[in-house]
């Protein structure tokens, strides 16, 4: 059960009570994050906080619309980041473009299978596609998607980048959502779905991806033109050494264009000068 009370000041407040679905009993110790899901790509957290069977919960305020003539902070500009490495980023700030692959040399086999199936349901012959994350800069988007010191982090404007989408039939673009086994085998998603499907275990990612498809041509790459000012900012694996990051550096601020990125450095994800002088 819960209830909504708003203060004089404007603010809501969710008071609410875990109960057993079967026996209506108060559940204690489980805890209940909230989150604010109009926070651009990303959940923006409020809070959290621990269930008692002997008395409600107050989940973490949420300020209600302002009725201020004040003007609102302008949101932050929502970004995609394709993990990859340096020769290919390097070809994408040269060649002023992106390379969508066939599916055939994925990892995840379940995802390839996905957009193979789709291929034939829809009796395509070629779809290939390119994936970036919605989510900041992670130990494991290194890791997994950029290993060792090659790495690099594209950083995309994502509306920009989507207003580079030719306007030719064949691409779609979107972002994945993410579902268990059991909660589609009640509900079979659509041949459409397919390729923007993946396990919850991978929702981590926060994918969104671009895809290209063809009915009367054979391939298993596509070249897609951008406009080199979706791209903000260029971030090297942490991984790399400082003083080979300061020439690569140099060489992509070197490249024609380039030169009006706001950012071109080395990650500082595991060596931060900032976060060790907290405790000095």
């Amino acid at each position: 059960m819960a209830d909504i009370a708003q203060s004089t000041e404007g603010v809501h407040e969710l008071i609410a009570q875990l109960l057993d679905r079967n026996t209506n009993v108060p559940l204690g110790g489980f805890t209940i994050h909230s989150f604010d899901l109009d926070a651009q790509d990303t959940p923006k957290s409020l809070g959290y906080t621990t269930t008692d069977p002997r008395k409600e919960l107050s989940l973490m305020p949420v300020t209600a619309p302002s009725t201020s003539k004040t003007p609102a902070k302008k949101p932050s500009e929502p970004r995609l980041h394709r993990y990859t490495s340096l020769p290919v980023a390097l070809d994408v700030l040269y060649n002023k473009r992106l390379t969508l692959l066939s599916p055939e040399t994925w990892e995840d086999r379940n995802d390839a299978y996905y957009l193979e199936r789709y291929r034939a349901k829809l009796k395509l012959q070629s779809v290939v596609a390119i994936c970036f994350s919605m989510r900041r800069e992670t130990f494991h988007h290194w890791r997994v998607f950029s290993p060792g010191s090659s790495g690099v982090c594209l950083e995309f404007d994502k509306d920009k980048l989507l207003q580079s989408i030719p306007t030719k039939k064949g691409y779609r673009h979107g972002k994945v959502t993410y579902h268990w086994t059991a909660r589609l085998q009640k509900n079979k998603p659509q041949p459409e779905s397919w390729p923007f499907l993946k396990r919850k275990a991978f929702e981590d990612e926060g994918e969104y991806r671009i895809t290209f498809e063809s009915k009367t041509k054979r391939f298993r790459a596509h070249l897609m033109p951008i406009d080199l000012g979706s791209i903000k900012r260029v971030i090297l694996s942490p991984f790399c050494s400082a003083a080979v990051a300061k020439s690569v550096v140099s060489i992509i601020e070197s490249i024609d264009g380039c030169d009006q990125l706001e950012d071109v450095r080395r990650s500082s994800l595991i060596d931060n000068a900032a976060w060790r002088a907290l405790i000095d």
